[in-house]
């Protein structure tokens, strides 16, 4: 009696221990460490010069017109005007120091999503160049991270705006046009990263 058995060969084929897609890997975090090293450029160099001197620009606005008002006569106040004064002074002062907190604090809160979301697309880009796999997760990542700050950043322009004394010269292009630059490489690693394996 012989037996007969059927003997099923399966071949497994990963794409991502190929070299044409370790190549891929390996030129994607190329260029994300190329836009990584852009990105922190333009957050110290462009928008923090920016931000502090639109910040200085509100403060002094803001100052100005507290030593520039023109000084009433106290003689000729009754004693209800020299307490309606009292208290407009208090609230003009509590007023400043909302508007000096919000313009202080702002800044800082753009600069933390800023540098986290490049410092995190650079280190993603670094495991891309050397071709391993976990750098499309990363990457990944890091296009949520550039979405998020970019949401910040125009939050924090608004927040500015509304809350800080900053002048309103932003509009809704403006916004758009902020969310929209800071965000493009973002979108383009969520698609190239779904077809890479």
């Amino acid at each position: 009696m012989t037996y007969s058995q059927q003997i099923e060969i399966v071949t497994i084929y990963s794409a991502s221990q190929t070299t044409g897609a370790r190549t891929k890997r390996r030129l994607l975090g190329l260029l994300s460490l190329a836009v990584a090293a852009a990105w922190l450029w333009g957050a110290h160099e462009k928008a923090d010069p920016w931000i502090e001197n639109k910040a200085m620009l509100a403060g002094i606005g803001e100052l100005g017109g507290l030593l520039f008002k023109k000084p009433i006569d106290n003689k000729t106040l009754t004693n209800q005007q020299r307490v309606d004064q009292a208290v407009e002074f208090k609230a003009n002062t509590v007023e400043s120091e909302h508007r000096a907190a919000v313009i202080a604090v702002t800044p800082y809160v753009w600069d933390v999503f800023a540098y986290l979301a490049g410092g995190w697309l650079a280190l993603a880009g670094f495991f891309g160049l050397l071709g391993a796999r976990v750098s499309r997760r990363m990457q990944r990542q890091a296009a949520y991270l550039m979405i998020l700050s970019a949401i910040v950043s125009v939050g924090s322009i608004w927040g500015a705006i509304r809350w800080g004394g900053l002048p309103p010269s932003a509009d809704l292009p403006f916004y758009a046009k902020v969310g929209g630059i800071q965000s493009s490489y973002a979108w383009f690693l969520l698609l190239v990263t779904r077809s890479l394996r």
